[in-house]
């Protein structure tokens, strides 16, 4: 079997462009490659594109996004990062040469160029912030100490992410529906209202509604379009709100075992998820098969029977699935005072464990 080539993340680019920056401005020279901590723990050699100091206490580095054989829309992207030490008036020098540093680490992370803001709510990231999600953001802080810790320097450190043309890549994406300048109003505020359990359910409804739609109506071009208006309603819904379930499924795994495993979890989800994407199309042309769809005959010329058997191949499984999810949902149990109780408990006991942290490698956190 072929061994797919494996890549990284923007997030981890970003941290080993700022990681690289700021080792520019302690050690003066540009290094070649830097080594990432992923969420996992494991370590990961990137190499450096570009890395150049603007001043003692400010450099900027950038890395080319490589998502290996699995691309993304973001493969080969410029990602980019700009590191000031916030207190230009200090001499850094001196800070080597005597031990004398502030108390206090802290790192400030910023949008630059192409990164968006996150301009509603619901999202894991307040509005006003950075469009970085609080994994890559945590990777780059971890970056950021990495360095520190062994230098023993705790200054203020300013983080300025930016992406060349990522206006461009923005545009082919789906960040703009999820609220990152533009959003999906609808399930946004609907989750802020209801919750994310009643938000689920009728993601499952709208989705299967415009499912079910298309099997008599979609013949024709206005019952297609009506069909698809509810269709691209649940579509976007399961891009903003799947995401959320599943952080909810990690806490409450991490609740009852004591372990945080997101990286377990995602190994699962696409060990589950790219066998089913082959079983779907051979399930499609199975059908379509079944209702005399010929591969070998021009365009425009398959018989009223293949008309029909595309449209239950493609809508009538996905619709009875949507409609088994909507069903199983009502034992969903992440839901209610109880369970906003647990994550409450949970982010407090992850700021513990990251002042801990914080506190092996010698700095000093609030």
């Amino acid at each position: 079997m072929l061994k797919l080539k494996s890549g990284f993340t923007t997030g981890t680019a970003a941290a080993a462009a700022a990681k690289a920056a700021l080792m520019r401005i302690i050690t003066g020279t540009a290094p070649a490659t830097v080594d990432v901590r992923l969420l996992t723990h494991d370590p990961l050699q990137v190499l450096v594109h570009t890395c150049h100091l603007s001043t003692p206490f400010k450099a900027t580095a950038t890395v080319i996004k490589d998502a290996g054989d699995d691309p993304d829309i973001t493969h080969g992207a410029t990602i980019g990062a700009t590191v000031t030490l916030a207190d230009r008036s200090t001499d850094f020098s001196h800070f080597q040469e005597t031990g004398e540093y502030p108390n206090e680490p802290r790192v400030i992370i910023t949008a630059g160029k192409g990164v968006g803001q996150v301009t509603l709510p619901g999202l894991e990231i307040p509005p006003g912030n950075p469009a970085i999600n609080p994994g890559p953001r945590k990777m780059i802080e971890q970056a950021i100490y990495d360095v520190l810790g062994k230098t023993t320097a705790k200054p203020v450190v300013s983080v300025e992410i930016f992406v060349p043309g990522g206006e461009v890549l923005a545009r082919k994406t789906l960040n703009s529906r999820l609220g990152i300048i533009g959003g999906i109003f609808l399930w946004v505020n609907l989750r802020e209202r209801i919750g994310l359990k009643r938000c689920l359910m009728a993601w499952l409804g709208i989705f299967a509604l415009g499912c079910f739609l298309m099997l008599p109506f979609g013949y024709s071009v206005w019952g297609a379009v009506a069909s698809f208006v509810f269709i691209g309603v649940g579509f976007a819904g399961g891009l903003y709100l799947i995401p959320l379930m599943n952080g909810d499924v990690i806490d409450f795994d991490e609740k009852r075992t004591g372990l945080r495993r997101e990286g377990m979890y995602a190994g699962i989800n696409s060990f589950m998820t790219k066998p089913a994407i082959s079983l779907a199309q051979a399930a499609f042309i199975t059908i379509i098969g079944w209702f005399n769809y010929s591969q070998f005959l021009p365009k425009g010329m398959q018989p009223e029977s293949a008309h029909t058997g595309i449209i239950l191949g493609w809508m009538l499984i996905p619709g009875l699935l949507l409609t088994l999810s909507l069903a199983s949902m009502l034992w969903y149990p992440l839901a209610g005072a109880a369970w906003d109780k647990t994550k409450k408990e949970l982010a407090d006991l992850h700021a513990a464990k990251e002042k801990a942290y914080l506190e092996t490698l010698g700095f000093k956190a609030d």
